[in-house]
């Protein structure tokens, strides 16, 4: 649909189901992301289509999906609707993740909440499934909002019509709907088996469509003694199969819910030591894997900084810099050994194909922050002094340059004009043109910086809602591109493969929020440690922190394994595709291990 007359821009495809697709979309004039729904025009003739319409855009509540227009396109058309970030109910339900309890309870109290709105208006859904459930991420919780009330009633149209056919997900039905009867309990019976099924990771009955309706109608819900003596007895009551036996509303059935929590949230907090990490999901504890390494050899003085790749190895100590070439970094001989001093402190190593760019910072007692970038490669003298390439005056390092090293950014602050504050500038720099370019951030506090790709960055600033980070998309030629906010404060920002960013949030150090840029998609991630380094790879991400925990994550977000490295971790580096080289320093002696993750016992196929 990307045409040039359509205010929308299509980013991706989100889903597809029985009745259209949905894309993902940009507004072009506020950037705003949002999902653009395709309705099938033989399933929905266009007389119903715009009937519907001014149904759905009577439906104004935060756990419903809200319907903003209509857009039109050929022969196309479009419902454009509030775009969830966190995907469906059904995508977290299959991840490898088990859900915290409180973390279920919470996702149906915003379900009953959206249905409790609904039915009040006399509307009854008829459709509750996990595909129909949508999830926006909070800073310590899924917002769960209801979707397709259009598409379920422009269905029990057609069914009545006799052109449909049951309509509906015979794994969620209640029995009377197998004959075509519904009402409010309908609804209930369909949130009792959801609770089912968060809760015990699979649902009451099971089988092919027939087998479901025999047993929906039939056979009583089998529900584990070991579940807590309030939500045994919600289920019993929501699954019985005479509407007239269950909660007399969704409001009865929402105050259950709501008592069910606070008795867990009483036990939470009588549990919860130190040591309690992750408001997302129970972290996966996977047996760690015993640690072994290539080569340990001793060092003089402890690593601050490591970057490598399968020739080159760079490790900076202070103000020095330590580089070697290897014939293969994993099972090569040293060919070459050196070293090089900067004049100031090092803060970062970017390895790259052209040589190392080195980022520099000034000793504590200069009154105005100067942070230098410079350029060593195979070529330059280690006797003569290295030239910077950049130099700029900055509150923080914040510094992004591409993988092939075709751009650079940085944020810089400029001299202030008197009796006044200069806002901070996004500045750019094309290689090998060294063409430049600026941006102004309109007094925005920046907080991050990373590259995407060669082509893209983005930049995160702070929000005045001070649980909120607002992240901009630029691209090489200086220009802004697109924006969205997260639910989080950015502790720290790292670019991944395939248009991916990861973010640590200073809120809860032991979650990673995982972001795809193509279409919009976040996941958070619950962790058993608070991590200090994350290091892309090609085939997910390395993270560590120093108390020698080693974690390995697919570019899913999936777990791989984990393993623990003999004493405190200074320095990390991971190179393609299975290498991994970590400095360490315990009372005044330290290794740099070099790891070959083919060796460890991890869920990797390399």
């Amino acid at each position: 649909m990307n045409y040039k007359s359509s205010r929308y821009y299509l980013v991706g495809l989100v889903g597809q189901g029985q009745f259209g697709r949905v894309f993902c979309g940009i507004d072009r004039h506020s950037g705003e992301i949002v999902a653009l729904k395709q309705l099938d025009l033989r399933r929905f003739p266009t007389k119903s289509f715009l009937r519907e319409l001014n149904f759905l855009l009577t439906l104004k509540h935060p756990n419903i999906v809200a319907c903003q227009t209509i857009e039109h396109q050929g022969t196309s058309r479009y419902l454009v609707m509030d775009y969830c970030e966190g995907g469906t109910l059904r995508s977290l339900l299959e991840s490898c993740e088990r859900l915290q309890r409180l973390q279920v309870l919470k996702i149906i109290v915003d379900i009953l909440q959206g249905l409790e709105y609904a039915h009040q208006r006399g509307i009854i859904h008829c459709d509750i499934k996990p595909e129909n459930i949508l999830l926006h991420v909070q800073a310590d919780r899924w917002q769960a909002c209801l979707s397709d009330f259009g598409v379920s009633r422009l269905s029990q149209e057609l069914a009545r019509s006799g052109s449909g056919g049951l309509t509906g997900s015979p794994a969620y039905m209640a029995p009377e709907r197998f004959y075509g009867q519904y009402s409010y309990a309908s609804d209930l019976y369909s949130v009792g088996v959801l609770l089912f099924e968060m809760l015990m990771g699979y649902r009451p009955f099971s089988g092919v469509p027939k087998e479901l309706m025999a047993a929906h109608l039939n056979q009583t819900a089998q529900i584990p003694p070991t579940l807590p003596f309030l939500l045994r007895s919600i289920l019993v009551t929501t699954l019985q199969k005479l509407p007239g036996h269950r909660y007399a509303s969704t409001t009865a059935m929402l105050k259950a819910i709501r008592l069910a929590m606070e008795v867990e949230m009483a036990m939470e907090v009588e549990m919860t030591t130190e040591t309690t990490t992750g408001f997302w999901i129970v972290p996966t504890e996977d047996a760690t894997t015993e640690f072994k390494s290539l080569t340990r050899e001793p060092l003089a003085a402890p690593f601050t900084h490591l970057a490598a790749n399968d020739r080159w190895m760079y490790g900076s100590t202070g103000h020095q810099v330590e580089y070697r070439t290897y014939s293969d970094c994993l099972t090569g001989e040293l060919l070459q050994q050196q070293w090089v001093e900067l004049p100031a402190a090092i803060a970062a190593l970017y390895l790259r194909s052209q040589g190392c760019l080195i980022l520099t910072h000034p000793s504590d007692g200069d009154q105005r922050a100067k942070f230098s970038l410079y350029h060593l490669n195979s070529n330059c003298d280690p006797a003569l002094p290295l030239a910077p390439l950049l130099c700029w005056d900055a509150a923080r390092p914040l510094l992004a340059i591409d993988p092939r090293s075709s751009w650079i950014a940085w944020v810089s602050h400029p001299p202030a004009p008197l009796g006044g504050e200069a806002a901070p500038h996004l500045q750019l720099l094309k290689l090998p043109q060294h063409r430049s370019f600026g941006l102004t951030l309109d007094r925005d506090v920046p907080m991050a910086i990373a590259a995407v790709d060669q082509r893209y960055g983005v930049l995160v600033t702070a929000e005045d809602n001070p649980t909120q980070s607002r992240c901009r998309i630029f691209n090489r030629r200086g220009q802004w591109l697109v924006e969205f906010k997260l639910p989080i404060t950015c502790k720290q920002l790292t670019g991944g493969g395939e248009r991916q960013l990861l973010f640590l949030s200073w809120e809860d150090p032991t979650t990673v929020f995982l972001v795809d840029l193509k279409p919009w998609k976040v996941r958070p991630i619950s962790l058993s440690f608070s991590p200090e380094w994350i290091h892309p790879t090609s085939w997910g991400y390395v993270l560590a922190n120093r108390q020698g925990r080693v974690g390995l994550f697919s570019a899913l977000g999936e777990p791989m394994g984990n393993f623990t490295v003999p004493g405190t971790i200074t320095a990390i580096a991971a190179f393609e595709p299975w290498g991994l080289l970590i400095a360490t320093w315990e009372e005044e002696q330290g290794y740099l291990y070099t790891v070959d993750l083919r060796q460890l016992d991890l869920e990797i196929v390399f």
